[in-house]
């Protein structure tokens, strides 16, 4: 605090200016929803597959749940992974290249050649 003819005068901090919108806010919130609407959805309807899984390859439950554990493991345990990639390349490019890496191994599980193939490209691929 400092007087200025007897008047006392306080000095404020000087506060930065708050973080400029560049419009691309939305656009995250809409990418986040889009995200998180198809993971949840597509492992909340994996037990619509699993009959179907087992009627078509002639496998028990165990081994057709196998590829949504595979995912949510290789999901969990890239997490990390792709922190350490996006540090060194642009966070924008890794999450991109993460959601083709996914689509690709979801649409080539879709091709149902065996239990074993759907286990590699759907848990592996698609968990990334």
């Amino acid at each position: 605090m400092a007087t200025e003819n007897g008047v006392l005068i306080r000095k404020h901090p000087q506060r930065p200016p708050p973080p400029q919108d560049t419009g691309w806010s939305w656009m995250i919130v809409l990418g986040v929803f889009i995200y998180a609407f198809f993971m949840v959805g597509i492992a909340k309807s994996y037990g619509l597959f699993l009959l179907e899984f087992v009627k078509h390859f002639g496998v028990t439950v165990a081994v057709a749940s196998m590829p949504l554990s595979i995912s949510g493991i290789v999901y969990a345990f890239g997490a990390p992974a792709a922190l350490i990639i996006s540090e060194k390349y642009d966070a924008q490019r890794v999450v991109i290249f993460g959601a083709i890496f996914g689509m690709v191994g979801i649409a080539i599980s879709s091709a149902l050649v065996s239990m074993g193939f759907v286990t590699f490209f759907f848990g592996v691929w698609y968990g990334k």
